[in-house]
């Protein structure tokens, strides 16, 4: 007999995240390898004392590495990428009933902080991800010292950057429009 599956929407479910997204996502695994808690010293300066808690800069970092991997320069794109798939929610530690950050939030982030102290994060993090063998490509450029960048895991998909320059990326994000509502 033909079957025909209907969609019925449930009130409650019993689904966790981290069981969802397979032990061999390329995600999942740079979660575990990469240790970020740097940004909090790096960023200290640009965010006040008082007032309402901003973006976590270690979530805005690495929505711009998925930015970068993805190819994906825009805030609103960035945005959509993040609603739409679970194994980027579960890399910036946001479960599935967590609102992800918008695109007026990312832009805002991203004009708070000044463009060295940016760029300067930004290679740092490049450079942790090629010592931990997840980037691949022939040349990764990181503080203008070129480094080979062909380290692989066993039964790895290896992402390829397409010989993207990371200035020029950096250079995409900083030059995008500012919100109507900003």
């Amino acid at each position: 007999m033909q079957g025909n599956k209907k969609f019925r929407p449930k009130l409650f479910t019993n689904f966790r995240l981290d069981q969802f997204v397979p032990n061999d996502n390329f995600y999942k695994i740079l979660k575990y390898k990469l240790d970020l808690s740097f940004i909090y010293s790096s960023t200290k300066k640009v965010y006040s004392h008082t007032g309402r808690p901003g973006l976590d800069p270690v979530v805005f970092f690495k929505m711009l590495l998925v930015g970068y991997i993805e190819n994906c320069p825009t805030d609103r794109g960035l945005e959509r990428l993040f609603q739409m798939r679970m194994d980027l929610r579960y890399f910036i530690d946001h479960d599935v009933d967590e609102t992800i950050p918008d695109h007026s939030t990312i832009c805002k982030t991203r004009k708070r902080i000044p463009q060295e102290i940016f760029t300067e994060v930004f290679n740092h993090i490049l450079g942790l991800c090629v010592k931990a063998g997840m980037v691949g490509g022939d040349i990764q450029s990181i503080d203008s010292a070129y480094i080979d960048a062909n380290a692989s895991i066993d039964n790895m998909e290896q992402i390829d950057l397409m010989d993207r320059d990371p200035d020029t990326y950096i250079k995409e994000v900083f030059d995008q429009e500012l919100p109507d509502d900003y």
